[in-house]
């Protein structure tokens, strides 16, 4: 008697169909929503990984005049000696702008990201000098970070598929630059998240992707 009930027909679609249809759509956007949570995840865990790699193998040249500096302002507080550094690649590259052909300074190759972190690393320094260090934290964590990771984020989104990736939901979450001249602390890292829209009907949820990825820099060592 149940079974007949079951399989009447109302309107073309048997009552047995239309009790498991709910079921059947929300198990096909449950699954459509973990792949494609998945292929955003795993774009964002290469993206950071290979962009990391990128920025440490630029660190090496940082280190080279960073040591060069340090031998040559012996005695100098932090906030010279990375003026100094900042003004040697200025004019390396000034030099390379107006000859326009090779010139033989690694400090004229940097990317524009770690010439304005090397600023921004020279302002934090001079203002540590000035300020307390709560003080000094305060200031780089409110006014420098934000302006670095904005320099950086092109460099990052230059590894991402944009068809996956879109710029306006990609952001820099957190970095870490090595502390030069220490072997010990030779290490850059970048963090970034992704914000991704659930692809369910009448649900407005937006869940954040996170990776973080380390590469240690090569000191000469």
């Amino acid at each position: 008697m149940i079974r007949r009930f079951l399989g009447r027909q109302e309107g073309g679609i048997t009552l047995e169909a239309a009790l498991i249809m709910p079921f059947f759509l929300a198990f096909a956007l449950a699954l459509n929503t973990i792949v494609q949570l998945s292929i955003v995840e795993l774009s964002l865990k290469t993206t950071v990984m290979e962009s990391t790699k990128q920025m440490a193998a630029y660190m090496y040249p940082v280190e080279l005049l960073y040591t060069e500096a340090m031998k040559s302002e012996t005695g100098s507080k932090l906030g010279a000696v990375w003026r100094g550094i900042v003004d040697k690649v200025g004019e390396a590259r000034d030099k390379l702008i107006q000859a326009e052909e090779w010139v033989d300074d690694y400090a004229a190759f940097l990317p524009e990201s770690i010439v304005k972190w090397m600023q921004w690393e020279q302002t934090f320094r001079e203002q540590g000098e000035q300020l307390g260090q709560d003080a000094y934290r305060q200031y780089y964590n409110e006014t420098l970070a934000p302006l670095i990771y904005d320099a950086f984020k092109p460099i990052v989104l230059r590894h991402a598929d944009n068809h996956i990736i879109r710029p306006e939901q990609f952001r820099i979450t957190d970095m870490t630059f090595p502390t030069l001249g220490n072997p010990s602390k030779a290490y850059f890292g970048i963090e970034a998240e992704v914000a991704f829209k659930l692809p369910i009907p009448f649900i407005n949820k937006t869940v954040y992707l996170r990776k973080r990825a380390y590469e240690r820099i090569w000191t000469g060592a």
